[in-house]
């Protein structure tokens, strides 16, 4: 990967591998056949996106990973700069 480890698309790539892992299991834990996580319909919008996962907690998912590697990476690639100048 260029620059040091951050995917082509940066840290919010919508294509990558991470959103396809939450996909996996948020859809395994949620789905409607045997769920593992069931929420209360009176706090969700009813919405299930992908498959069966409701929309809050796909967001919620992927904004709290996002998050993560923001904080993770933004002092590595800091470093890096002023390493390079």
């Amino acid at each position: 990967m260029p620059h040091g480890g951050v995917p082509p698309g940066g840290l919010l790539d919508l294509d990558g591998d991470r959103v396809l892992f939450q996909i996996l299991v948020d859809g395994w834990l949620t789905k409607l056949s045997a769920p593992i996580v069931i929420y209360d319909e009176h706090y969700t919008m009813g919405i299930g996106f992908p498959f069966d996962i409701p929309v809050e907690d796909f967001l919620f998912g992927w904004a709290l990973v996002t998050a993560v590697l923001v904080l993770w990476e933004r002092p590595r690639l800091r470093h890096r700069d002023e390493v390079a100048q």
